[in-house]
């Protein structure tokens, strides 16, 4: 098999372990399937195309983060397995197969570092998360003409009652769409390509507003900052005329929103709720009100009582080694790393997925894959105090840590040489 067919193979098999749960939804909704077996079947898809079969295991890139993470992942699969056989896991919250296939893409990423095409990876990711952007699009606006109801939720569901296309899951797939196209955009020559580019970053904002995850919103905004002031990617494609001109528009919109809302008493209703919508939800996401957001109030009542009982209830062993895997869902991944594995297995969670992540986040990046991967941890840092669990969310941090590595490597071969 030659070299370009190995790295092309690589690329497709990190593109769909990124995005491989979100490409199987996709599949489902269009062939009507509810089996959980289409994720399964994609995810060992990614893990197949990701293996080295020219080589032996050989691990590049081995440092003191990248070993935290991987004893951090085969710990808690040790854990999940011991729940199934005793039975105190809840049913259906991340499975011991899942978690295995996680460890072995992080490894089979691991082993192929050296012959990653970072050119190449970047634009399958950006292919495949434009198509996805337009499948989940015209998905949820058919479901919207149908149903004639234009608040989205969810479409389909699994064999598990769970949504297939969520809210949450829309919102990953314009993230992940909006970072991969303003980082691609630096290998892009072609007018046309470039005019396609646009068009790529606008279904990927719709498809974010769509799916009115306000979460979401602030991490968009923190990946917007990101990118402007500290990479200089908008900055270099946005000069200061049109820079302005986008000003101006988002005032004049205000403007003529407000109008409005001074002379229709219905505009102002609409007007006012939306704004009501989103500080209520700022207020449930920090506990002091539980009145909008059904989910947040949620889990915000989840961790009330995860911590009424870990420091209340709890006996020392508890408290130091925690209640054991998923023994309740608490959809906060620090708490839930707390709850379950103590502090000591909390302490190993907040290094390998808070300390981490912000330290390879802060650092400054010119190469377009490194700063695509900063914008996935950003999700991963978001995350931990908004929604998820501690498991199965490493991968994305491996890849920045190898490819960072991998980068000042070759920076300090250019000043020996």
């Amino acid at each position: 098999m030659s070299e370009k067919t190995n790295e092309r193979l690589l690329a497709w098999g990190i593109a769909l372990e990124i995005m491989g749960i979100n490409t199987a939804a996709v599949l489902k909704l269009l062939i009507g399937s509810s089996t959980n077996i289409l994720s399964i079947m994609v995810m060992l898809l990614a893990l197949l195309l990701m293996i080295n079969y020219g080589r032996g295991m050989r691990f590049y890139g081995i440092n003191a983060a990248a070993g935290v993470i991987f004893a951090y992942s085969v710990f808690t699969i040790i854990l999940s397995v011991v729940a199934k056989y005793k039975g105190t896991e809840l049913p259906g919250q991340f499975e011991p197969v899942y978690q295995v296939f996680y460890l072995l893409e992080i490894l089979a990423l691991w082993n192929n570092n050296e012959r990653l095409n970072s050119k190449r990876v970047l634009k399958t990711l950006y292919y495949l998360s434009v198509v996805l952007s337009v499948a989940y699009l015209i998905l949820i606006l058919l479901n919207m003409v149908k149903t004639g109801n234009v608040l989205f939720n969810t479409l389909g569901t699994d064999s598990e009652g769970k949504g297939v296309v969520t809210r949450a899951s829309s919102a990953k797939v314009a993230f992940i769409t909006f970072a991969a196209t303003i980082t691609y955009r630096e290998y892009i020559k072609n007018r046309l390509e470039k005019i396609a580019n646009v068009g790529a970053l606008a279904v990927g904002t719709i498809l974010l507003i769509i799916s009115t995850r306000r979460s979401v919103y602030i991490m968009f905004i923190a990946m917007l900052i990101m990118l402007m002031w500290d990479k200089g990617l908008l900055k270099k494609y946005v000069d200061l005329r049109k820079f302005k001109l986008i000003v101006y528009s988002v005032v004049a919109v205000v403007a003529v929103a407000a109008l409005a809302a001074i002379a229709s008493p219905k505009v102002y209703n609409v007007l006012e709720n939306v704004f009501n919508f989103f500080i209520n939800g700022i207020k449930t996401y920090l506990g002091t009100s539980k009145k909008e957001d059904m989910a947040a109030s949620i889990r915000m009542g989840s961790l009330d009582e995860v911590k009424e009982n870990y420091f209340h209830n709890s006996s020392i062993s508890e408290i130091l080694f925690g209640r054991g895997y998923m023994t309740k869902w608490v959809d906060i991944p620090i708490a839930q790393a707390i709850y379950d594995l103590g502090a000591i297995g909390g302490l190993f969670y907040i290094i390998a997925g808070v300390i981490v992540p912000i330290k390879y986040v802060l650092k400054k990046q010119t190469e377009p894959i490194l700063i695509f991967a900063q914008c996935l941890v950003l999700q991963i840092i978001f995350n931990n105090v908004s929604s998820g669990c501690p498991y199965g969310v490493f991968l994305p941090i491996i890849f920045m840590v190898l490819l960072a590595k991998r980068e000042k490597e070759k920076i300090n071969e250019d000043i020996t040489d």
